[in-house]
């Protein structure tokens, strides 16, 4: 961290990962123990309302109870559930029309509702804190640059019409277009929407099902998509400071995790993992800029796949590919620095 309050940097905490193959009874061992790791879980807005209109009889939709047997079998006194991603989603929306004290009113009742839910894990947020948050957030966007992404979206399926398949011999062009575009703009080329909308050009099944482009432009929401993608940025930065005070003996949650309902969204959050986070005051906000580590290759499934042919039949990397790739890492990295 920087020697000033108003400038500070946040770095990703030390971890391991290992791979084994695993018996049924290890599988469930390992399950458990990870249950048991004090975690701090964010709901997405759909999994705070299946917790909080969960009533006695089992829901009907597989998919709910699902979820509902989940987040029983996590109900325990070392973990706690935030609101705070449903909080920011409600809001920030500009299309939602209650009035601030009904909006109030509503996100109490949430709170009281997941309070009842959770008997032995807590809520993380306080009705007062979420009130604060809620005055402060009301009626603006948590990002500033909202306008120029949701534009930068827009462009992506209006003018370069993801939604539709195109020829792989017309990709790296149509890559090079997308970044001028997102310049244009004044949208960094190394944001996380610019890489969602290249995983899409380049066939991502969880990217296209996040952004859900549409030939029909008035039928293409891209409020609705922006919202996805910039959960998994807010969820990286949260991540990265309550681990650092998980480490430093201020925060009694040593893990942070994200709970969404979106399968689109909870495999597109795996392609990144945050790596640190700068923040400083800006006049009358505050700047963030977060630097991330990203599966790249893997994000662009075409290219990824055409690789992983090539190296089960024992050839050599076509030029092609390894130079488009690489083309586009270039491009990105010696990219525009403007925006968030």
């Amino acid at each position: 961290m920087s020697s000033g309050d108003d400038d500070q940097t946040i770095s990703r905490q030390p971890e391991f990962t290992f791979r084994a193959e695993l018996t049924p009874e290890q599988i469930a061992f390992f399950r458990e123990w990870d249950a048991a790791v004090p975690t701090l879980y964010f709901m997405d807005i759909c999994v705070a309302n299946i917790a909080k209109v969960a009533g006695p009889t089992p829901p009907t939709d597989p998919r709910k109870a699902a979820w509902l047997d989940e987040l029983r079998r996590l109900d325990r006194p070392q973990h706690a559930f935030s609101y705070l991603l449903a909080l920011m989603e409600k809001g920030s929306d500009p299309r939602a029309h209650l009035p601030d004290e009904a909006l109030a009113d509503q996100i109490s009742q949430d709170l009281a509702s997941l309070r009842t839910f959770f008997s032995q894990a807590r809520v993380y947020e306080s009705n007062a804190m979420v009130a604060l948050y809620l005055r402060e957030l009301r009626g603006n966007p948590v990002e500033l640059a909202r306008p120029r992404y949701l534009a930068f979206l827009r462009a992506a399926n209006e003018e370069f019409e993801l939604h539709r398949p195109l020829a792989r011999r017309l990709r790296l062009a149509q890559a090079t277009k997308i970044l001028e575009r997102a310049d244009a703009l004044g949208v960094s080329r190394q944001h996380l929407t610019v890489a969602v909308v290249l995983a899409c050009l380049y066939g991502n099944p969880h990217a296209i099902n996040v952004m859900k482009f549409k030939p029909d432009p008035q039928r293409f929401a891209a409020e609705n998509a922006l919202a996805d993608v910039m959960m998994i940025r807010r969820f990286m930065e949260q991540k990265l400071e309550l681990e650092k005070m998980a480490a430093e003996g201020r925060c009694p949650y040593l893990r942070v995790k994200l709970l969404t309902d979106d399968e689109g969204v909870r495999q597109l959050a795996r392609y990144f993992e945050p790596s640190s986070l700068r923040s400083r005051s800006d006049g009358g906000g505050r700047e963030t800029r977060l630097v991330t580590n990203v599966q790249f290759l893997k994000l662009l499934t075409d290219l990824a796949v055409d690789r992983q042919k090539r190296s089960a039949m024992s050839q050599h990397t076509d030029d092609h590919e390894r130079d488009e790739f690489d083309a586009l890492c270039t491009m990105i990295l010696g990219g525009t620095e403007s925006g968030a």
